[in-house]
């Protein structure tokens, strides 16, 4: 017969297996601004408005995509600036509304290794007819390929 302490602890390691995934606040992002990869590349709704960015090649085609002057200035040589594809993801979406101001809130969870959740809420406040909008980066530690990145956006128009 076996000891109702083995069968406890059989009991106790079973649920440890069977249990969900903790999710973990990644707390090593950094949230980038545009001009941090410089002023020469000029983001527009026509791009893709969720990406992922895992490696130098992807990186520096997508910015070539985007490379123009916004300020009358010679950018056909410039690259944005560099990024350890070895140690980091390059994560994106694109926000864009009318108001006077506009605040974010972003986070980024982490599920393992299966999946990353980037939300994004978004408060376009005031009655001015000014159009703002923002491809919220965020760099985040390297992810895995086969590990999906969800977007969730939120986009709150306040016009009082």
């Amino acid at each position: 017969m076996k000891s109702p302490f083995a069968l406890v602890c059989l009991c106790l390691f079973s649920l440890t297996l069977t249990s969900c995934s903790k999710e973990d606040i990644t707390t090593d992002v950094q949230f980038l601004e545009a001009s941090y990869f410089g002023n020469c590349f000029y983001y527009s709704g026509e791009n893709p408005k969720s990406i992922v960015i895992r490696d130098q090649d992807t990186y520096e085609n997508y910015f070539a995509g985007l490379r123009q002057s916004a300020v009358n200035k010679d950018c056909s040589n410039a690259l944005p600036t560099p990024i350890d594809f070895d140690k980091y993801t390059l994560i994106g979406h694109w926000t864009s509304g009318g108001g006077c101001t506009a605040s974010y809130d972003r986070n980024v969870i982490q599920q393992g290794n299966k999946e990353v959740i980037y939300s994004v809420s978004t408060v376009y406040s005031g009655g001015c007819a000014m159009y703002i909008f923002n491809m919220n980066w965020a760099l985040i530690p390297k992810i895995k390929n086969r590990t999906d990145v969800v977007f969730n956006i939120e986009e709150v128009y306040d016009t009082e």
